[in-house]
């Protein structure tokens, strides 16, 4: 049986005057392994920096890439190094983890 006729009978009995138990069973759990449902820790030491631009910025980036060789993440950090210093600031060393 459906559980909708299920419902459907408890109903009617109890409009008809009648008392109806109806026991519903929690649905079973799925079984999964501690490191399926552990939350994804983020990298030590780095936090994550971002914005909206204009879609040209993701562009030049781009095509900064093709022509450094060097993964967005290190052009960033490259570009912001260049701002530290043209403002006078410390320079980061990101391999200093």
């Amino acid at each position: 049986m459906s559980k909708l006729t299920d419902l459907e009978k408890a109903l009617q009995q109890a409009t008809d005057g009648g008392t109806a138990v109806v026991r519903l069973q929690p649905a079973p759990q799925p079984q999964s392994s501690p490191s399926q449902t552990a939350p994804k820790r983020p990298a030590r030491n780095r936090v994550h920096l971002g914005a909206y631009l204009h879609p040209d910025f993701k562009k030049g980036i781009l095509m900064l890439r093709v022509a450094t060789g060097e993964d967005f993440q290190t052009l960033l950090a490259r570009m912001l190094n260049e701002q530290f210093r043209l403002h006078g600031l410390p320079i980061i060393n990101p391999n200093a983890d």
